[in-house]
């Protein structure tokens, strides 16, 4: 008989229910695409919660194919030849229980929209129109007035002050005020747009100031022998030193005076000129009239002057009203004030001023020296 060929008979390998396979990848990006809109700490927690996903989804796979490999290996059991041919019964192999995944819950995740604020313009640099030039005008005046001025270097014959200069242009100017006998001012001004400046400058005086006045006024003023052209009142700027002055006016007594005055100084000469009596009323008087009375009622209110030289034979002049008698001589006039010069060739003259009162008696009695 030919051999009994023994037959291994395998149990046949049941199928298994393939279970879908999780992408990882796609989770990831889901997770990442809504990472990146989170918050910092939001995005921390998130992060942690999507590593702890991955570990879970990447256990369960490895489990699932460790079972898999698991079964496809496992070594047939061996029929033992003496037992009778009957198909061995299938092993019952316990199945393996593969935890399914722990499906952990995803974290709420909360989206905003972050605002993306535009980058503020910058502001546009507005250019103002440039204001209207308005020339200004500058008063100017000085004490003693009558000075010349100049505006920066420049001056005009007529620029003498008071007076109102205008068209200047706004800024720093110069003004410069002059004056005979006196210091030159300089000064810096600002004149303002369409601006009125009053300046007033004070001159100091670098020579004597003498002024000379006379009650009554207009009396004629030479100076050191020289006449002025000028009346009473009037001042004038001298150098330091002696200067006379001499007031003339018709039907007054001359005032004079002499001075000695030091720079800087001010001298004021203001006399109450003395009226002249009357020299056409002048008479003289005789030996007959001595004897026999002054003429009676012509001679009513008057004076006597007696004027008596040595040696005789002077010319007497009284108020420029040359008598006709030589000294001595005895002469009848009205009140008032007169003026007698004495004059005789090779002796020195003599002036006396005299007041005549209503009958009055006024001798004059000169010696007269020789030049």
């Amino acid at each position: 008989m030919p051999p009994a060929y023994s037959r291994q008979i395998y149990p046949k390998e049941e199928k298994k229910e393939e279970k879908p396979k999780v992408q990882p990848r796609e989770i990831a990006e889901k997770l990442y695409s809504q990472i990146a809109t989170v918050p910092p700490r939001l995005m921390l927690f998130s992060i942690l919660g999507a590593v702890a996903v991955i570990l879970v989804v990447a256990l369960g796979v490895f489990m699932h194919v460790r079972s898999e490999d698991d079964g496809s290996t496992a070594a047939p059991r061996p029929i033992n030849a003496e037992s009778p041919r009957q198909p061995a019964a299938p092993v019952a192999r316990p199945a393996r229980k593969v935890a399914p995944p722990v499906e952990e819950a995803e974290p709420t995740v909360t989206v905003r929209q972050i605002e993306r604020r535009k980058p503020k313009a910058a502001p546009r640099s507005v250019v103002a129109p440039a204001p209207a030039v308005i020339s200004g005008e500058a008063m100017i005046d000085s004490s003693p007035q009558g000075a010349q001025f100049q505006l920066d270097g420049k001056s005009d014959p007529s620029w003498i002050t008071p007076f109102n200069v205008k068209g200047i242009s706004p800024g720093k100017h110069f003004v410069s005020v002059s004056k005979a006998g006196y210091t030159t001012e300089v000064r810096s001004v600002d004149v303002v747009s369409g601006g009125k400046l009053p300046l007033a400058f004070h001159l100091a005086p670098i020579n004597a100031l003498m002024v000379v006045n006379s009650t009554p006024a207009g009396a004629e003023i030479t100076l050191d022998g020289k006449p002025t052209g000028r009346v009473t009142p009037a001042q004038f700027a001298v150098e330091k030193g002696s200067h006379t002055v001499l007031l003339k006016k018709q039907g007054f007594l001359d005032e004079t005076t002499t001075a000695d005055l030091s720079p800087g100084q001010n001298f004021q000469f203001a006399p109450t000129l003395k009226a002249l009596g009357n020299a056409e009323e002048i008479r003289t008087v005789g030996k007959f009239r001595k004897l026999f009375g002054n003429g009676g009622e012509s001679t009513a209110g008057m004076g006597t002057v007696s004027i008596h030289t040595r040696p005789k034979g002077a010319q007497v002049t009284i108020n420029q009203h040359m008598l006709d008698k030589m000294s001595p001589v005895d002469v009848m006039m009205g009140p008032g004030t007169y003026v007698v010069d004495i004059t005789l060739n090779g002796f020195k003259p003599v002036h006396k001023v005299i007041g005549v009162e209503k009958g009055g008696k006024v001798a004059i009695d000169e010696i007269l020296d020789r030049e």
